[in-house]
Parts: structure tokens; sequence; C-alpha cells
């Protein structure tokens, strides 16, 4: 008994520390007075796919990143890429907002405005790192996007 009592307490500690180190994002709002008014927690996660074809111009081990960007989550797939990126965006109706790429050296590269379903063509682009940048109402999150 005693034995399966230490082995529970292990496990609870390692299943602590897997949890904690999902990545999170937190984003408050403050009132003129300095107080939070709100808080909203963003978990993000990253999935890695076995793609074994060669749609889209996908690599074949490639990742879906899901993040949250106020209450619309984002998917932004395959990544890396050969060239094409789907960002699929829950949730966005009437709301506005653009989808930016720009180089490392913070050349914007393309711009378009924002749908549930976006396309983008890095075919055309050098191999090597990109920053995409999604605009919601005003709000910016950011991703490293590698093309191979």
């Amino acid at each position: 008994m005693k034995k399966a009592k230490q082995f529970l307490a292990i496990t609870l500690v390692f299943a602590s520390f897997a949890i904690s180190a999902q990545p999170t994002i937190y984003e408050n709002t403050y009132d003129d007075n300095g107080n939070r008014t709100t808080r909203e927690v963003i978990f993000l996660g990253t999935y890695k796919t076995n793609n074994n074809s060669n749609q889209d111009n996908s690599s074949a081990n490639s990742e879906v990143s899901v993040s949250y960007l106020l209450t619309h989550q984002i998917s932004i797939y395959p990544n890396p890429t050969l060239g094409n990126i789907k960002i699929d965006i829950t949730g966005l109706e009437e709301k506005t907002g653009f989808v930016r790429v720009f180089n490392t050296a913070g050349k914007e590269l393309l711009s378009q405005n924002i749908s549930e379903e976006n396309r983008l063509d890095l075919s055309n682009e050098a191999s090597g790192n990109y920053i995409l940048q999604i605009e919601i109402e005003g709000k910016t999150r950011e991703w490293k996007i590698v093309k191979q």
C-alpha cells in the first residue's frame, strides 16, 4: 500500500509539471485607476501531424499551430511549409482584421483582409524564417513560419 501511495505521489508531481509546461499567455485589461478588470488565459498548443502526401506543397512532417486571439481559435498549417500556408479562424462572422507576412528584416511581403479560411502563398519567397501577423479587432498576434 505504501508503494502505491508513493507511485501516485510521483505521478501527480510529473503530471503537474506536464500541465504547467503548456505555453500560456495572460491578457489583462485595466481601468483608469490601474485595477485589473479582466484576465484572459490563452493556452497555446502545437500538434504534430504525419502528412505523407505533399498536397498543397506541405512538408512531410508538419505541425499545426493552434492558438487563440480574443475568442477566435486560429489553426496555422503546415509549418514548416514548402510555400502554401492555410490559416483557419473560428468565429469571425463580421469582424474585421488583417493577415500580414514579414521577412526577418521587418519588410511586409504580403497583406490581405482576414476571413475564416485564408491561404497564403510563399512559394516565390526564399527559404528561411518569416513572421505571420494576424490582427483581429485591434488585437495582434505573431507566429514564426519556416519556409523550406
